[in-house]
């Protein structure tokens, strides 16, 4: 929707560029090259792992980051273009926070309905009683990414 907001709005009656906008562009910037890398990582990762990709899990480049760093990758890009549009929203309130409704929309997708939950699901089936994979999970972000790794709790 913000998108479609911009490109229908005569180019006469936008403003120039605000900081809003570079900071929306460099939000889609960091998405746009965090889901590009993941997914191709993931790709070379499974390449490499043939028929045992299905009993281990990756764990390293951006996936050492954060679980999945292709869906904080795809949420990046909404809320960005979000807010680099947010220039060409009509004045009314009501329009400016319907128009959130794009990237919350996609968020709630990935985070509730069929993103994370089916793939938590599945690797919480798949890798049952791996010690390795249940440290993977103690010591790394789900979605938002950290470079450093959490310490495990003792037990």
């Amino acid at each position: 929707m913000p998108t479609i907001v911009v490109l229908s709005t005569d180019s006469k009656l936008l403003p120039n560029l605000s900081w809003l906008d570079y900071v929306g562009l460099t939000v889609w910037i960091l998405g746009f090259v965090f889901e590009t890398v993941a997914d191709r990582q993931k790709a070379v990762w499974q390449n490499k792992h043939g028929k045992n990709r299905f009993t281990k899990f990756i764990d390293t480049g951006l996936w050492s980051w954060c679980r999945y760093p292709n869906y904080f990758g795809e949420i990046s890009l909404w809320v960005g273009s979000y807010v680099m549009a947010t220039c060409a929203f009509p004045d009314s309130q009501l329009a400016k926070y319907g128009f959130a409704a794009s990237p919350l929309f996609i968020t709630y997708i990935l985070t509730r309905l069929s993103g994370i939950p089916l793939q938590e699901a599945q690797a919480r089936k798949r890798f049952k009683g791996n010690a390795e994979y249940a440290a993977y999970v103690k010591s790394t972000n789900l979605l938002f990414p950290w470079p450093f790794k959490r310490a495990s709790k003792a037990a």
